[in-house]
């Protein structure tokens, strides 16, 4: 079998399992949170991955062109990552605080500002995680990079599992099982990577960060228009009726969402 072949067979693997997890961990999530409380985790995780969104500045991208270019050193790649996803991270975090607390009662009405805020901490865990992930895939190494992919979805399921099913925490609960999962999923892919680069450097990283910027900003306008595509219909439904509208609606997409993980691993 190619190589070609191989790493193909590989990811849509990859994406059919993260497919099954996702789904039963999704009807979990439903079926005990029900529909209004359903509506209010999808508002919360929203406003964290609208602002890794902007934040992101397609680092992802430029990432994997950059090292499949073989311009830099691959632990000068990762260590660059690690300097951004710090920075990029405080940033998002300071500017989802403004948002709640300047604007959380007008574009998030009904919802619990705790939420809100608590919701804020997907944000650094995300963005390294995406951040790191990119590394094998410039490296074209497809198993760490759909391993890591497949383990943040077996952990979601657990941690729901754990935290819904028997620690009973409702919403609460929801979040944080998010929250681990991509906590727990960062520091394996940061594990698995460091391998494949013989760990990281911080040492002259600026060629590296400048010319990740420059590459990553000019594909990242179209990336936030895909995304907003996708999501704003969430905040416009909350807005104009309520939590338990978004519930129902989420519940609905969701599983359209899925499906589109099998299809996505072409693009790779």
């Amino acid at each position: 079998m190619s190589k070609f072949l191989r790493d193909s067979s590989i990811t849509i693997g990859s994406q059919i399992l993260r497919l099954a997890f996702g789904l039963v961990t999704s009807i979990i999530i439903a079926r005990i949170l029900g529909p209004e409380g359903r509506g209010v985790y999808a508002i919360c995780i929203l406003l964290p991955f609208i602002i890794v969104t902007f934040a992101n500045l397609g680092i992802v991208p430029a990432t994997a062109y950059l090292l499949a270019s073989r311009r830099f050193p691959p632990r000068q790649v990762l260590g660059g990552n690690i300097l951004l996803s710090a920075a990029l991270s405080m940033i998002g975090m300071a500017a989802g605080y403004f948002v709640v607390f300047r604007f959380g009662s007008l574009l998030f009405p009904s919802i619990d500002t705790g939420f809100l805020i608590f919701s804020l901490l997907l944000i650094p865990a995300h963005i390294f995680f995406r951040h790191i992930q990119a590394v094998p895939l410039g490296l074209q190494n497809f198993r760490y990079f759909n391993l890591a992919a497949v383990a943040s979805s077996i952990l979601f399921l657990v941690m729901t599992v754990t935290a819904l099913v028997f620690l009973r925490m409702n919403i609460w609960g929801a979040l944080t099982a998010n929250m681990l999962a991509w906590l727990i999923s960062s520091i394996l892919i940061y594990r698995w990577t460091g391998r494949l680069t013989g760990g990281s450097t911080f040492r002259e990283n600026g060629p590296y960060l400048r010319a990740a910027l420059k590459y990553g900003i000019q594909v990242h306008l179209g990336n936030i228009f895909i995304f907003l595509s996708y999501r704003v219909d969430l905040l416009l439904i909350n807005l104009f009726l309520d939590p338990l509208a978004v519930g129902y609606y989420s519940i609905g997409v969701v599983v359209a969402e899925q499906l589109w993980m099998v299809s996505s691993a072409a693009s790779l």
